[in-house]
């Protein structure tokens, strides 16, 4: 084969150099490309997960100032979790689904209280019979109530349980 008939099949193929160069960047572009749609995607479904959390415990919150393990204290050694009650359920707690279905009953919640005090989990352990009742208890539990944190032998600071009955009874 001449270099003729080379030249011209490869011409014929579109194989020139500036054929190939332009091809690789093309494909450059659109991998660069698809990598920022897969990455605003993933930022997209990040931020949607964060906002349906936030809602599925009664809203959007704030961020929390950092918390600290409070320090050794022997007078308060062996105490379970313990909570503060103190406005947690005022006359504005009632769900208002829960008032027209004349719903009422006792509710109990286990939580998780981690060693700084705060909350990391609600669950039912005895619920009222009433969807509103129950999920207001832990939503009430989880973003209204202050903790103490449980205590070991030594008086330091530790993760506990804490059971949390709640009586519903519609207010007058």
């Amino acid at each position: 084969m001449s270099e003729d008939e080379v030249k011209r099949e490869r011409d014929g193929a579109g194989l020139d150099a500036r054929g190939i160069a332009v091809t690789l960047v093309c494909a450059a572009l659109g991998l660069g490309i698809a990598f920022l749609v897969a990455l605003q995607l993933q930022q997209w479904v990040d931020s949607a997960r964060e906002h349906f959390a936030a809602r599925k415990h009664g809203g959007e919150q704030e961020a929390s100032p950092a918390r600290t393990i409070p320090s050794r204290d022997p007078a308060k050694a062996n105490k379970p979790a313990q909570a503060d009650l103190t406005g947690a359920f005022s006359g504005d707690s009632y769900p208002a689904e829960a008032l027209r279905r004349g719903e009422q009953g006792r509710t109990v919640a286990d939580l998780a209280i981690d060693a700084t005090g705060a909350p990391t989990g609600c669950k039912i352990v005895t619920s009222s019979g009433s969807r509103s009742l129950d999920e207001a208890t832990c939503r009430i539990a989880l973003q209204r109530i202050h903790y103490q944190p449980a205590r070991d032998a030594r008086g330091d600071a530790v993760a506990g349980r804490l059971r949390l009955p709640v009586k519903w009874v519609i207010p007058e």
